[in-house]
């Protein structure tokens, strides 16, 4: 790999870096740097992951007598972003530089190119460059340092499923970076103390792949979102980079299926990317059914390394469920163009309901809902309790204290089992809520619908991969309710 600057190139931007402290700060002058050159939002993500990457190993080798600082440059010259970063600790030599981190990034394509070395006087020296133009997936020429290179039969089959330990939380957070850089959109999964809090209160209940000296390469999960909830989560999935296609998805899908089994849940339901449907086919393999999508609910800057991520607007989720044990009967209210796809998806899923379409007003005056607000992944969600008969005042006051935030989509729970659940339905459509999708079982009063109000960002709704003919029936109709619902509240019918 080569990236030098020309001679004639000035930095624009010189930082004087004393403690690894710095390196975030560092990372986002890049970062904003690379915005106001015209990157794309991924690339601009990327190269911040990169430079961070850099200052933190640089501060991590051997300080000799002499400055300790780091030092980062960084150069525009029309067509490229370079970024130097300078250090005169222990020298590197060829070994330890196969073995960078940010090697590794550079070899997934995080940045056109990078060439780490020791030149003497000037110490050790990184050149970075982001080209502006050009698409950084499968540009990377291949290397003997990349890392592919160190993927072995014998490196594959060393590998252990086993369930996930405190202890395991700093290399499932290396994995994370490797898998996502810095664009995964649960903030959690980049916390030590915050993934041993969900482990510890059982919030979150993990599967992981391990190499033999303890390196975590791939991750699922179930997660709680509310606790005394009856379905979880199924999803957090990382698979580093080296290890893809090698079926380990497939392996800790089994142990996460015996973990189900164990804990006695009722069911499970996923949030499958459509960028490609790789993870579709996977969750309809293992019986998950196509019960919604939601619509532009992933911000564009969610990147997973070696698939494409089209930057065309907000990306939308396929929402799927799957039962883990014989669901009981129950009755579900909703509204009477909703009931045939509500019939149809407990067919699918085998979940026996009744479905009612009468429209009851509430009995209750005030209405009972939580607001969970999730600003790293672009989202709000209103859990709703009691359906009362001031619905529509009160979630309009929600979502005048959310609009500084201008969440992406705004999703809200509807407790099937109340009578005023059609009701409640009707009056959401009003302020430009649709079908999202059902999840059976979700809490212990129930089913609910799940309404969404998608924002005013752009979303993409042209890269819809879908995993099946059901999953096409599902993205056609929920973007036609999407469509519905902004027309009607156009005409004000």
């Amino acid at each position: 790999m080569s990236a030098r600057r020309g001679p004639s190139v000035e930095p624009m931007l010189q930082m004087h870096l004393a403690d690894p402290s710095s390196m975030g700060a560092a990372g986002e002058a890049v970062r904003a740097i690379a915005d106001s050159r015209g990157l794309p939002a991924v690339r601009s993500t990327r190269i911040e992951a990169v430079v961070e990457e850099l200052v933190r190993e640089a501060f991590e080798r051997e300080a000799v007598a002499g400055s300790e600082e780091v030092v980062v440059e960084v150069a525009f010259d029309g067509g490229s972003l370079w970024v130097s970063v300078l250090d005169h600790r222990l020298p590197l030599d060829p070994l330890q530089v196969r073995h960078l981190s940010s090697n590794r990034l550079a070899a997934l394509g995080f940045v056109d190119a990078l060439n780490v070395g020791f030149q003497g006087g000037s110490g050790n020296v990184v050149h970075v460059e982001a080209r502006l133009a050009g698409d950084l997936e499968g540009t990377h020429e291949p290397h003997e340092s990349d890392l592919a290179h160190d993927t072995t039969q014998e490196l594959i089959d060393s590998v252990i499923i086993r369930r996930m330990v405190p202890d395991d939380a700093p290399s499932l957070i290396r994995c994370l970076y490797r898998s996502y850089g810095y664009s995964y959109p649960d903030r959690d999964l980049y916390d030590v103390h915050a993934i041993r809090r969900l482990l510890a209160t059982e919030t979150m209940l993990s599967v992981v792949a391990v190499l033999p000296d303890g390196e975590v390469v791939g991750h699922l999960a179930l997660v709680y979102e509310e606790p005394g909830d009856l379905s979880p989560e199924s999803g957090r999935l990382v698979v580093d980079p080296r290890l893809r296609g090698h079926h380990f998805t497939e392996r800790l899908n089994v142990l996460r299926a015996e973990l189900a089994e164990l804990t006695g849940m009722v069911g499970m339901w996923s949030k499958a990317v459509t960028n490609h449907p790789i993870s579709q086919h996977l969750a309809v393999s293992y019986g998950a059914t196509e019960v919604g999508l939601l619509i532009g609910s992933q911000p564009t800057e969610v990147v997973q390394v070696g698939q494409p991520n089209p930057e065309a607007g907000w990306r939308s989720l396929m929402l799927l469920y799957r039962p883990a044990t014989a669901i009981a009967p129950r009755r579900c209210v909703l509204p009477a163009h909703l009931a045939p796809m509500l019939e149809e998806l407990a067919d699918r899923t085998g979940i026996p309901r009744e479905v009612s379409t009468t429209s009851t007003d509430p009995v209750a005056s005030r209405t009972s809902l939580r607001t969970h607000l999730h600003p790293e992944h672009g989202l709000a969600h209103l859990r709703t309790r009691t359906i009362g008969r001031d619905l529509r005042r009160r979630v309009v006051h929600e979502l005048r204290g959310l609009a500084a935030v201008r969440p992406g989509a705004v999703h809200l729970d509807i407790p099937l089992a109340d009578p005023g659940a059609a009701w409640a339905a009707g009056e959401l459509e009003h302020l430009g809520f649709c079908w999202a999708g059902w999840i059976p079982e979700l809490t212990g009063a129930g089913d609910v619908l799940r309404y969404q109000r998608v924002g005013d960002h752009l979303v993409d709704v042209d890269h819809i991969e879908v995993a099946s003919e059901h999953g096409a029936a599902m993205r056609d109709f929920t973007l036609a309710e999407w469509h519905r619902v902004k027309r009607a509240k156009l005409t004000g019918a």
